[in-house]
């Protein structure tokens, strides 16, 4: 036998194995489906037909997984399709020459993000690091995040961050689920107080009103 691609391979014996698998009431021949299913086997252990695979691996972020995007590799175009989980944890496409791409996708979290997959189903849980202040602690704020190209506002009254473990959920604002995906996860704000290098004169403040509420 003579393939001119890895597709033409495994579309041909594919086709043989559909033919005489055991199941197939008209042509079914286990003899020669175990034939051929060990040719095929010692064909790929062999390494020959690998010869013509490439192996990439590229990186989207969260949100290009969630809204979908197109990423060169190599000269080629890969498509990503929106609300993107990997279930088959690579991507396959020939090129014109023949030559077989098995493209391993990871989705990789924004520079604000921490990302995790949880045990149980393998959804995507995305964290959001909100930067504050020590005066947005005391005092409150309204802030605007964005994460998967959406916009939330998030308003946080004063030293209300002291009883929730300066973190905070919003519902049905993260990733959508892995085997469900018309419904989404929580989305995780993690508050994050930003280093102040505090003068002379405002440590005197600080000192001041400490006494008075101490």
């Amino acid at each position: 036998m003579f393939f001119k691609s890895y597709k033409d391979f495994k579309n041909s014996f594919n086709q043989l194995f559909k033919k005489y698998h055991p199941d197939n009431k008209e042509t079914g021949n286990a003899e020669l489906f175990m034939k051929y299913k060990s040719l095929y086997d010692t064909t790929i252990q062999s390494g020959l037909i690998n010869k013509i695979i490439n192996n990439k691996v590229i990186d989207i972020t969260t949100t290009q997984a969630y809204q979908g995007c197109v990423v060169n590799c190599d000269g080629i175009d890969i498509k990503i399709s929106k609300k993107f989980y990997n279930k088959k944890n690579r991507i396959e496409i020939e090129d014109k020459n023949g030559v077989l791409y098995k493209i391993y996708v990871n989705i990789i979290p924004e520079n604000d993000e921490i990302i995790k997959y949880d045990s149980k189903y393998s959804d995507l849980i995305i964290t959001k690091i909100v930067e504050i202040n020590l005066f947005d602690v005391i005092l409150g704020f309204e802030k605007e995040i964005v994460s998967l190209g959406e916009k939330y506002k998030i308003k946080i009254k004063p030293n209300e961050l002291f009883n929730s473990s300066f973190s905070k959920k919003i519902e049905n604002a993260g990733y959508p689920q892995r085997y469900n995906i018309s419904k989404r996860n929580p989305l995780y704000i993690k508050f994050k107080i930003k280093n102040v290098n505090l003068e002379k004169d405002d440590k005197k403040i600080f000192e001041a009103m400490r006494e008075k509420y101490d």
